[in-house]
């Protein structure tokens, strides 16, 4: 009997706007990682991620552009797009 290990691996990734968020995911795509995995609880994908503290994410990532929603009752207020990955590795 032989018995392969299957590691599965998960990336998260901060995209400065749609559009290289897009990019990204088709690059992502064709390296053979999954398309986002970040799904709602009745399944549509989710693209925005809360940022808390602002000034600790900045320091964290400085290069990242922070995204502000209107104000408004379904305001997410400051937010980057976030996006998770995944890929199995046999070995």
């Amino acid at each position: 009997m032989i018995i392969k290990e299957e590691v599965k691996k998960v990336i998260h990734v901060v995209h400065n706007s749609t559009i290289e968020m897009m990019e990204t995911i088709e690059n992502l795509k064709k390296e053979e990682w999954s398309d986002n995995t970040r799904v709602s609880v009745v399944g549509i994908s989710l693209f925005k991620k809360t940022i808390d503290d602002v000034e600790e994410f900045q320091k964290k990532y400085p290069n990242v552009t922070i995204h502000e929603d209107r104000p408004g009752y379904l305001s997410m207020g400051k937010y980057v797009y976030y996006t998770t990955h995944e890929r199995d590795f046999f070995e």
